[in-house]
């Protein structure tokens, strides 16, 4: 759980996190929608998949991005519980 509490405390991490709750996403959406260079983005989601939170699938020449159950149960329930 410190893994993924540290792997929250960017808005850069939590806005792409935001973005996989939607939906899974390629890297080029996600880059398109945080206007990130690609060496920062990169930085990005290596914390998020050391951290267990993310994973990443080869779809031909693209990678796609989904977030892991266990981490969207996490993040909703911490939404619920930062609302009250």
């Amino acid at each position: 759980m410190r893994e993924w509490y540290q792997a929250c405390a960017d808005p850069a991490r939590l806005k792409i996190l935001s973005l996989l709750m939607v939906q899974p996403l390629c890297v080029c959406v996600i880059k398109a929608v945080v206007k990130m260079a690609d060496s920062r983005l990169s930085y990005h989601l290596t914390i998020l998949k050391k951290a267990g939170m993310i994973e990443g699938e080869q779809q031909g020449n693209y990678i796609i991005y989904r977030i892991d159950r266990e981490a969207r149960t996490f993040l909703e329930r911490d939404k619920k519980r930062l609302a009250r």
